[in-house]
């Protein structure tokens, strides 16, 4: 339990939620707090996955003996100028990356294609690079950390 709150109360202090007008995903549940506690094998739903930070997937789909079988299946470009240096998140097939420069974009992770995308007003950059924007997924919304306007 206090685990669940001291995470839920840091997202909260650091990252800034996304636009609620952004175009839904179909059918998306919203995250709970025992899903972020115990998430199903094939949702990525935080950094290193679980709470305790396993990056572990239980998933056993890929082993030694099928590995060599592995073929591309889609790939993305990221917006000009963009990076991801955060890891993705996924929930019920979609993946959600967040990038520098205040993006965050949702795609189907099965097709790659473009579900929706937020791009946060920011004032002209003018420097060399940006810091990493790690996104969190809570209850319905989506958020991303953001340097002050």
């Amino acid at each position: 339990m206090k685990t669940r709150h001291l995470l839920l109360a840091t997202s909260a202090a650091v990252l800034f939620a996304l636009s609620s007008h952004a175009q839904q995903v179909e059918n998306y549940k919203p995250v709970s707090d025992q899903e972020i506690l115990a998430p199903a094998a094939e949702d990525w739903l935080m950094w290193r996955r679980t709470v305790d930070n396993q990056a572990f997937s239980p998933l056993d789909q890929i082993n030694k003996e099928n590995v060599n079988q592995l073929s591309l299946k889609w790939s993305w470009s990221m917006p000009i100028g963009g990076l991801q240096e955060t890891a993705p998140l996924v929930r019920d097939g979609v993946m959600f990356l967040g990038m520098n420069r205040g993006i965050v974009q949702a795609l189907d992770a099965t097709t790659g294609d473009l579900i929706w995308e937020y791009r946060q007003e920011l004032p002209e950059f003018t420097g060399a690079t940006t810091m990493r924007r790690p996104i969190a997924s809570v209850t319905h919304s989506r958020f991303i950390k953001t340097r002050s306007t």
